[in-house]
């Protein structure tokens, strides 16, 4: 005699199956939004490398523009005597943060960029995995829950319920005097 199961009930199968393809489905809308997630992290790091060099420049024109004017106040002298030039100086040292702070996110934005790959390359494995899983294995079992839950509604059909043992457990208990 080959395997056996005790089927109690064809509506928790018929409710399996009908959570099975529920999860298939959530399954299959996660690994789409965690690609777009994925494409959307890689395009903002992108597109922030772009951003600060683009501020870099602009701020080391500014910084530039700085150093050019308290040359030129320095060259410049009333009457043979120097003229203060500490507004000038911390425009310079301003300038020059401002400058070394983008120079500083461009750096740490860089070193971000192979970690995201690599963090990706990571990801693409256990996901393709789990996509050919839900694309032929899930197909498979669910062939086979609707091919078993039709093998149970045929036997019902073939062995009415007067016909058939009495279930085990406790609605057997409760039926004996």
């Amino acid at each position: 005699m080959g395997p056996s199961a005790k089927v109690t009930s064809i509506a928790a199968v018929a409710d399996f199956r009908e959570a099975w393809t529920i999860f298939l489905a959530l399954a299959r809308e996660a690994l789409t939004t965690m690609d777009g997630e994925v494409r959307t992290a890689r395009h903002l790091l992108e597109e922030s490398l772009k951003e600060w060099e683009r501020l870099a420049k602009q701020r080391e024109e500014q910084w530039v523009e700085a150093k050019l004017i308290l040359h030129r106040q320095k060259l410049s002298r009333v009457f043979g005597r120097p003229i203060d030039t500490t507004v000038e100086e911390e425009a310079v040292r301003k300038a020059q943060r401002r400058l070394q702070e983008v120079q500083d996110k461009i750096v740490k934005t860089r070193k971000w960029l192979p970690r995201i790959e690599r963090a990706v390359l990571d990801y693409q494995g256990p996901k393709q995995q789990l996509a050919v899983m839900i694309e032929t294995d899930a197909v498979k079992a669910t062939a086979f829950l609707d091919q078993k839950l039709m093998s149970l509604e045929e036997y019902v059909k073939l062995h009415p319920v007067e016909q058939r043992a009495p279930l085990a457990g406790p609605q057997a208990e409760e039926s004996t005097p």
